[in-house]
């Protein structure tokens, strides 16, 4: 006897596994207000294999707000992996709305990761954000959107940031780029960087091309 579905009850069976994976999302976003991170961390994972409507991408977008930074994470991903303007649009609007800046991290988090070069605007706004966990995070967004001007100079700007760990991550995002013109940015900076372990940092290129070779 054959198992292949018969023709005539396929469309059933497709509706049969769309309702089951609805459900499954359901519960999930349920389990994202449970007791224990570990039930939230579960149930972003959950939901980075579904399909979200407006309203659940925003519940979705809320639990970066929350307090164990696994769970942060794995809701950023979740996000991530939705690939939607759904999620572009929330994100904007909940680096808007302001604190808590681990939330408005994790948000900025998602938005680099979509490289939707509209958000270029927001994020060079953040430069002097109050929080250096913002400005860490904004640091290596801004280094996806570097073909843009406006994000290379507030990356720029970044690497002058009073906050030392501010100012490494926009030192390690600039050599991730392995450009001329970071490189240049780089060296120039190695000039005036006053704190040792930052100045090791930018050893390696504050060498010209020249005496790198030889070195």
């Amino acid at each position: 006897m054959s198992s292949e579905i018969p023709w005539w009850y396929r469309p059933w069976a497709r509706l049969r596994q769309w309702w089951v994976q609805r459900q499954r999302c359901r519960r999930a976003l349920q389990k994202l207000k449970a007791s224990t991170a570990g039930e939230r961390w579960a149930a972003a994972r959950t939901l980075a294999e579904c399909s979200l409507g407006p309203g659940e991408v925003q519940v979705l977008v809320s639990a970066l707000d929350d307090p164990d930074p696994f769970v942060q994470w794995e809701v950023a991903e979740a996000l991530i992996a939705q690939r939607s303007s759904l999620v572009l649009g929330a994100c904007l609007r909940r680096i808007q709305a302001g604190d808590p800046p681990s939330g408005m991290a994790a948000a900025i988090r998602v938005l680099a990761a979509l490289e939707d070069e509209r958000v270029v605007p927001v994020l060079t706004s953040l430069v002097s954000h109050p929080s250096p966990e913002v400005r860490v995070v904004l640091a290596h967004a801004l280094s996806v959107f570097a073909a843009h001007p406006p994000a290379r100079t507030a990356l720029c700007t970044l690497l002058e940031d009073a906050h030392p760990t501010v100012r490494r991550a926009a030192i390690w995002a600039l050599k991730r780029l392995d450009s001329s013109w970071a490189r240049e940015v780089l060296r120039e900076h190695h000039r005036e960087e006053t704190v040792p372990w930052l100045r090791q940092l930018l050893q390696d290129v504050a060498l010209s091309p020249a005496e790198a070779t030889t070195s």
